[in-house]
C-alpha cells in the first residue's frame, strides 16, 4: 500500500523512507508487545550502556519512543501530501501536518481508551501497554507533539542554512 501510494501520488523517496521507517518501529513494538520490546537489552549488548539503568526508568520506554517518532517521522510525508495533493503553500502545509499529527495522536488515544471499556483488564494492559501509568495517554500525545516540533525546528534550521549559505 505504501509503495502504491508513493508511486501514484508522487511522494519523495525521503517521505517513503520516513513512513517505512516508522512502520518498522511500529512492527517491532507489535511483535514483542510494546511493554516487552527488548530495546534496552539490545542497546546494552551492543554498547554496554543501559538506558533504563542510567535514567532510572521503571517501565519499558519503547512505546514512548514510537509516539515521539510518530510526530518526528511523519511531519515531512504529511507536509508533502498537503502541498502536492491540495496545493497548500509551504507554511500552511507544515501547519496542517503538525495539526494532523496532534489530532491523529488524540484520536488514537481515544481509540485505546474505548477499547479498554470492552476488554478485560489483562487484555487492556497487553494492548495499551500503560504499565500502570495513569497519565500514559497524555504523555504519549505530548511526545508526538514534541517529535513534530523537533522535526519542524530541524526543517527551519535547514531552510535558514540553505538561504544564507
Amino acid at each position: 500500500m505504501l509503495i502504491f501510494t508513493t508511486y501514484k501520488n508522487n511522494l519523495t523517496d525521503k517521505s517513503f523512507l520516513l513512513v517505512a521507517g516508522f512502520m518498522i518501529f511500529h512492527m517491532i513494538g507489535a511483535r514483542w508487545i510494546y511493554s516487552y520490546t527488548p530495546y534496552d537489552q539490545l542497546i546494552k549488548s551492543l554498547s554496554g550502556f543501559s538506558i533504563n539503568a542510567y535514567f532510572g526508568f521503571q517501565r519499558n520506554q519503547y512505546d514512548r519512543l514510537v509516539h515521539f517518532l510518530f510526530g518526528f517521522m511523519l511531519v515531512i510525508p504529511l507536509r508533502e501530501i498537503y502541498s502536492r495533493w491540495y496545493n497548500c503553500p509551504g507554511r500552511i502545509a507544515t501547519l496542517l501536518a503538525f495539526l494532523s499529527i496532534l489530532s491523529l495522536s488524540m484520536m488514537y488515544e481515544v481509540f485505546e481508551w474505548s477499547i479498554s471499556i470492552f476488554l478485560s483488564p489483562e487484555d487492556v494492559e497487553a494492548y495499551n501497554g500503560q504499565q500502570g501509568d495513569y497519565w500514559d495517554a497524555q504523555k504519549d500525545m505530548a511526545l508526538a507533539f514534541l517529535g513534530a516540533i523537533v522535526m519542524i525546528l530541524v526543517l527551519q534550521l535547514k531552510r535558514r542554512r540553505e538561504s544564507t549559505g
